[in-house]
Order: structure tokens, then sequence, then C-alpha cells
């Protein structure tokens, strides 16, 4: 996934999310917070990626 370097620096690693691991992620109290307005971040920012 090469274009994944356009949204971070340094090293990244890419993991298969399994429905267990998204289980644990959304079972934090501020986890859909944080991400729905990272994802819209990114979309805003990145907005020509994106059709409709």
């Amino acid at each position: 996934m090469s274009v994944a370097s356009e949204f971070v620096s340094g090293e990244y690693t890419i993991r298969e999310a399994t429905s267990d691991i998204v289980k644990d992620w959304e079972s934090g109290s501020s986890y859909n917070e944080e991400t729905y307005a990272f994802a819209e971040a990114v979309i805003r920012k990145y907005r020509d990626y994106y059709t409709l």
C-alpha cells in the first residue's frame, strides 16, 4: 500500500483489522470520536482521492 506513505511519515506497519481487533478498538471510550475525526480530516485534506 504505497499510498499510505502519503498520509504518514517514517516507518509504518499495515496489519489486517480482524473483527476481534475492531471490537477491542471500539470498546475504548473515545475510540469512535477520535477515529471519525481523524478520518474526516484525512478525507477533507485529500478530497481529490475520493469520488461520490
